[in-house]
């Protein structure tokens, strides 16, 4: 997923349950670790609204490279992903029946 930061946009890629766990551990919010993806499906809304809050404390590259030092994929669009975002076009979105991914309508 990608959110917004003070300056930009950057995607996580902590896709599975481990890389999650060490997502929510580095962000010192283990309240959030779930054990399945039908836990992280249930919960996906609260998950997205959490993250979109605390990527907009830091810049777009300070978050790249503090997560990645603690090995949690991510990376900066360098103003390249922004602008094509559903919700930066007017789009709207679809999820998807099998992840807790929305997917661009």
């Amino acid at each position: 997923m990608a959110y917004r930061t003070k300056d930009g946009i950057v995607m996580l890629g902590a896709s599975n349950l481990r890389q999650q766990k060490r997502l929510w551990t580095v962000l010192e919010r283990p309240d959030m670790i779930k054990r399945t993806n039908d836990e992280r499906h249930a919960d996906h809304d609260r998950e997205e609204q959490v993250l979109a809050e605390i990527m907009l404390t830091r810049t777009a590259t300070e978050w790249e490279s503090w997560l990645q030092d603690r090995h949690v994929p991510a990376s900066n669009d360098g103003g390249r992903i922004g602008s094509a975002l559903p919700q930066e076009r007017g789009g709207k979105y679809q999820t998807h029946p099998h992840t807790a991914s929305e997917i661009p309508a």
